[in-house]
Protein backbone atom coordinates (compact mmCIF):
# COMPACT_ATOMS: atom_id res chain seq x y z
CA UNK A 1 0.00 0.00 0.00
CA UNK A 2 1.44 3.36 -1.09
CA UNK A 3 2.14 5.94 1.61
CA UNK A 4 0.17 9.22 1.40
CA UNK A 5 2.88 11.21 3.22
CA UNK A 6 4.77 13.75 1.11
CA UNK A 7 8.46 13.11 0.50
CA UNK A 8 10.76 14.64 3.07
CA UNK A 9 12.22 17.13 0.56
CA UNK A 10 8.73 18.50 -0.17
CA UNK A 11 8.06 18.96 3.55
CA UNK A 12 11.34 20.82 3.98
CA UNK A 13 10.60 23.00 0.95
CA UNK A 14 7.17 23.86 2.37
CA UNK A 15 8.66 24.81 5.75
CA UNK A 16 11.39 26.89 4.09
CA UNK A 17 8.76 28.67 2.01
CA UNK A 18 6.68 29.42 5.11
CA UNK A 19 9.69 30.76 7.01
CA UNK A 20 10.73 32.91 4.03
CA UNK A 21 7.21 34.37 3.75
CA UNK A 22 7.16 35.20 7.48
CA UNK A 23 10.58 36.87 7.26
CA UNK A 24 9.48 38.98 4.30
CA UNK A 25 6.28 40.02 6.09
CA UNK A 26 8.13 40.93 9.30
CA UNK A 27 10.76 42.88 7.34
CA UNK A 28 8.02 44.82 5.55
CA UNK A 29 6.33 45.75 8.82
CA UNK A 30 9.64 46.88 10.33
CA UNK A 31 10.49 48.90 7.20
CA UNK A 32 7.15 50.72 7.19
CA UNK A 33 7.28 51.19 10.96
CA UNK A 34 10.71 52.80 10.72
CA UNK A 35 9.19 55.72 8.81
CA UNK A 36 11.21 55.17 5.64
CA UNK A 37 8.05 55.11 3.54
CA UNK A 38 6.73 58.38 5.03
CA UNK A 39 6.60 61.45 2.75
CA UNK A 40 9.80 63.52 2.97
CA UNK A 41 9.89 66.55 5.26
CA UNK A 42 11.56 69.87 4.47
CA UNK A 43 14.16 69.45 7.21
CA UNK A 44 14.56 68.70 10.89
CA UNK A 45 12.07 69.38 13.68
CA UNK A 46 12.20 73.10 14.58
CA UNK A 47 9.40 73.25 17.15
CA UNK A 48 6.50 71.18 18.40
CA UNK A 49 3.42 71.88 20.51
CA UNK A 50 2.20 68.65 22.06
CA UNK A 51 -1.26 67.94 23.46
CA UNK A 52 -3.14 71.25 23.29
CA UNK A 53 -6.25 71.51 25.52
CA UNK A 54 -9.35 69.85 24.05
CA UNK A 55 -12.11 72.08 22.67
CA UNK A 56 -15.77 71.42 23.57
CA UNK A 57 -18.07 73.20 21.11
CA UNK A 58 -21.84 73.63 21.33
CA UNK A 59 -23.89 73.38 18.13
CA UNK A 60 -23.15 76.43 16.00
CA UNK A 61 -20.32 77.59 18.25
CA UNK A 62 -16.99 78.66 16.78
CA UNK A 63 -13.58 78.93 18.39
CA UNK A 64 -10.14 79.95 17.22
CA UNK A 65 -6.62 80.28 18.59
CA UNK A 66 -3.51 81.91 17.13
CA UNK A 67 -0.27 80.06 17.73
CA UNK A 68 2.70 81.97 19.07
CA UNK A 69 5.07 80.37 16.56
CA UNK A 70 5.12 81.48 12.92
CA UNK A 71 5.83 79.64 9.68
CA UNK A 72 9.16 80.58 8.11
CA UNK A 73 9.67 81.36 4.44
CA UNK A 74 9.72 78.13 2.37
CA UNK A 75 10.79 75.41 2.42
CA UNK A 76 8.93 73.98 5.43
CA UNK A 77 6.62 71.15 6.47
CA UNK A 78 3.76 71.81 8.91
CA UNK A 79 2.07 68.80 10.55
CA UNK A 80 -1.07 69.06 12.67
CA UNK A 81 -2.69 65.99 14.24
CA UNK A 82 -6.17 66.02 15.79
CA UNK A 83 -9.34 63.98 16.14
CA UNK A 84 -13.00 64.36 17.00
CA UNK A 85 -14.63 62.63 19.94
CA UNK A 86 -16.80 59.76 18.56
CA UNK A 87 -20.02 61.46 19.75
CA UNK A 88 -19.29 64.73 17.93
CA UNK A 89 -21.68 66.32 15.46
CA UNK A 90 -21.09 64.90 11.93
CA UNK A 91 -20.86 68.42 10.47
CA UNK A 92 -18.37 69.75 13.03
CA UNK A 93 -14.99 70.67 11.62
CA UNK A 94 -11.54 71.87 12.57
CA UNK A 95 -9.39 74.09 10.40
CA UNK A 96 -5.86 75.40 9.97
CA UNK A 97 -5.51 78.93 8.60
CA UNK A 98 -2.25 80.46 7.34
CA UNK A 99 -2.13 84.25 7.26
CA UNK A 100 0.79 86.29 5.87
CA UNK A 101 2.78 88.49 8.19
CA UNK A 102 1.93 92.05 7.14
CA UNK A 103 5.26 93.35 8.41
CA UNK A 104 7.11 91.30 5.77
CA UNK A 105 5.89 93.31 2.79
CA UNK A 106 4.23 96.55 1.77
CA UNK A 107 2.59 95.04 -1.32
CA UNK A 108 -0.96 93.73 -1.61
CA UNK A 109 -1.31 90.62 0.58
CA UNK A 110 -3.01 87.41 -0.59
CA UNK A 111 -6.00 86.12 1.36
CA UNK A 112 -5.49 83.70 4.28
CA UNK A 113 -5.26 80.05 3.31
CA UNK A 114 -7.74 77.85 5.19
CA UNK A 115 -7.80 74.02 5.26
CA UNK A 116 -10.79 72.37 6.97
CA UNK A 117 -11.46 68.76 8.02
CA UNK A 118 -15.03 67.70 8.76
CA UNK A 119 -16.05 65.13 11.35
CA UNK A 120 -17.49 62.76 8.71
CA UNK A 121 -14.16 62.56 6.83
CA UNK A 122 -14.44 65.26 4.17
CA UNK A 123 -12.28 68.34 3.63
CA UNK A 124 -12.41 71.85 2.22
CA UNK A 125 -9.64 73.30 0.10
CA UNK A 126 -8.22 76.82 0.32
CA UNK A 127 -10.57 79.36 -1.30
CA UNK A 128 -13.07 76.65 -2.35
CA UNK A 129 -16.45 76.42 -0.55
CA UNK A 130 -17.13 72.81 -1.61
CA UNK A 131 -16.56 69.81 0.64
CA UNK A 132 -14.68 66.86 -0.85
CA UNK A 133 -14.76 63.24 0.31
CA UNK A 134 -11.36 61.63 0.85
CA UNK A 135 -11.04 57.93 1.60
CA UNK A 136 -7.86 58.39 3.67
CA UNK A 137 -9.51 60.76 6.17
CA UNK A 138 -10.57 58.92 9.32
CA UNK A 139 -14.01 59.39 10.92
CA UNK A 140 -14.65 60.70 14.42
CA UNK A 141 -12.73 58.80 17.07
CA UNK A 142 -9.61 58.35 14.92
CA UNK A 143 -6.59 60.58 14.44
CA UNK A 144 -6.13 62.65 11.29
CA UNK A 145 -2.84 64.27 10.34
CA UNK A 146 -2.89 67.35 8.12
CA UNK A 147 0.44 68.07 6.41
CA UNK A 148 1.26 71.25 4.52
CA UNK A 149 4.54 70.84 2.66
CA UNK A 150 6.08 73.73 0.70
CA UNK A 151 9.34 73.32 -1.18
CA UNK A 152 11.95 75.90 -2.21
CA UNK A 153 10.07 76.63 -5.48
CA UNK A 154 6.83 77.49 -3.55
CA UNK A 155 5.15 74.28 -4.75
CA UNK A 156 2.66 73.32 -2.03
CA UNK A 157 1.38 69.80 -1.29
CA UNK A 158 -1.51 69.10 1.08
CA UNK A 159 -1.64 65.61 2.57
CA UNK A 160 -4.10 63.88 4.87
CA UNK A 161 -2.59 60.92 6.72
CA UNK A 162 0.39 60.95 4.32
CA UNK A 163 -1.81 60.75 1.19
CA UNK A 164 -1.80 63.63 -1.32
CA UNK A 165 -5.13 65.49 -1.54
CA UNK A 166 -4.12 68.68 -3.35
CA UNK A 167 -1.21 70.45 -5.03
CA UNK A 168 -0.84 74.14 -5.78
CA UNK A 169 1.35 77.21 -5.40
CA UNK A 170 2.03 78.59 -1.94
CA UNK A 171 0.71 82.18 -2.07
CA UNK A 172 3.07 83.84 0.44
CA UNK A 173 6.40 82.97 -1.20
CA UNK A 174 9.10 84.95 0.66
CA UNK A 175 6.80 85.96 3.55
CA UNK A 176 6.48 84.31 6.92
CA UNK A 177 2.94 83.41 8.04
CA UNK A 178 0.89 83.13 11.20
CA UNK A 179 -0.96 79.90 12.10
CA UNK A 180 -4.51 79.84 13.46
CA UNK A 181 -6.44 76.78 14.63
CA UNK A 182 -10.22 76.99 14.54
CA UNK A 183 -13.27 74.82 15.07
CA UNK A 184 -16.98 74.84 14.20
CA UNK A 185 -19.45 72.98 16.40
CA UNK A 186 -21.78 71.70 13.69
CA UNK A 187 -25.57 71.85 13.91
CA UNK A 188 -27.20 69.32 16.26
CA UNK A 189 -25.03 68.24 19.18
CA UNK A 190 -21.91 69.05 21.16
CA UNK A 191 -18.57 68.30 19.55
CA UNK A 192 -15.12 67.80 21.01
CA UNK A 193 -11.91 68.47 19.10
CA UNK A 194 -8.88 66.69 20.57
CA UNK A 195 -5.65 68.36 19.47
CA UNK A 196 -2.65 66.02 19.59
CA UNK A 197 0.30 67.93 18.17
CA UNK A 198 1.50 70.75 15.95
CA UNK A 199 5.02 70.41 14.50
CA UNK A 200 7.19 72.37 12.09
CA UNK A 201 10.08 70.96 10.06
CA UNK A 202 12.49 73.20 8.17
CA UNK A 203 16.19 73.33 7.13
Amino acid sequence: MASSAAPRWQQRAAWLGLVAALLIAISGVLFVGSGRTDPPRAGSLQWQMAVLPDWMLAPGAKRSQWLSEKLPVPPFTLEITAQFDPDSDPLADFAISLTPDESDTSSRLPLPQRISVQCIGSYQLPADPRWFDFSHLMPAGSLNQVTVDVDETDAETLRFNSEIAWRGIYPYKSQSAYIMLSGDGGTDRFSQIIWKSVALYAP
